[in-house]
């Protein structure tokens, strides 16, 4: 009855955490906003599923002692301190900034297919830049149309593999489409790219908890994410509250 309320609740809340947008971008899933950096910018909203922003069940021999536990949180605050954002100067034309103005009019007007039409014209366009289809992708997610989303982001990916909104974002459509384990490793990825992105460590920890049912896992990158923000969360604070109570049981 537990897991049954907490996947009702993620999906409640699943467009806004779940692909990866800084929390300073989160916005109605039904626009599209842009900014003037990082080619991808202006992403659809995340899954917290976000989360968000969430494998088959993975066996762990043990569970992963909490002093090791620990120093691996400590590792990746560390990290996301000293690894630079890959994406931070990366500044998209203004010709394709103005074209996702005009997309999100499309958007706000509910013609989704004339904006992914738009998307593919801007990705032609400007070969070089991994958010038209990143765009697509989270167009096509929110069609539920997850296996055109998955090509879509895969292309996001072989443009730019830096691109750790794209990493976060398949591994999203992965989790959607059943291959936990692929949604993991996209997971690990973007994390690898920039540990400083929170949703992804959200992203992960929800995988690791409701679906890979590794605790030990779901705990650092839940708490992870906590650290990162700066903020009080007070839903991903109890989550962590009751995985400890589940850890000392065993269970």
């Amino acid at each position: 009855m537990f897991i049954f309320k907490r996947l009702q609740m993620l999906k409640n809340i699943q467009f806004s955490r779940f692909c990866g947008i800084p929390k300073s971008f989160r916005l109605p899933l039904a626009i599209l906003a842009f900014l003037t950096i990082s080619g991808c910018a202006g992403l659809l909203p995340e899954e917290k599923t976000q989360p968000d922003q969430t494998v088959a069940k993975e066996q762990v021999d043990e569970e992963q002692p909490a002093d090791a536990a620990g120093a691996e949180q400590d590792a990746t605050k560390v990290a996301a301190i000293t690894k630079p954002d890959p994406m931070k100067e990366k500044v998209a034309p203004l010709e394709l900034v103005k074209g996702y103005g005009a997309i999100n009019q499309l958007i706000k007007g509910k013609k989704t297919g004339d904006a992914i039409a738009k998307l593919q014209q801007l990705q032609t366009t400007h070969p070089e830049q991994s958010g038209p289809s990143y765009r697509m992708a989270r167009l096509y997610m929110q069609q539920k149309q997850f296996e055109e989303a998955l090509k879509a982001v895969n292309e996001s990916i072989k443009i730019d593999p830096q691109n750790y909104y794209a990493h976060n974002l398949k591994g999203v459509v992965l989790r959607e489409l059943g291959s936990f384990d692929k949604a993991k490793e996209a997971y690990v990825t973007a994390i690898d790219l920039y540990p400083g992105y929170p949703n992804s460590h959200l992203n992960l920890g929800i995988l690791a908890d409701i679906y890979l049912y590794d605790l030990g896992l779901a705990q650092q990158h839940y708490q992870a994410y906590l650290d990162l923000i700066g903020t009080e969360d007070k839903k991903v604070s109890g989550w962590v509250l009751d995985l400890q109570r589940r850890i000392q049981r065993g269970n």
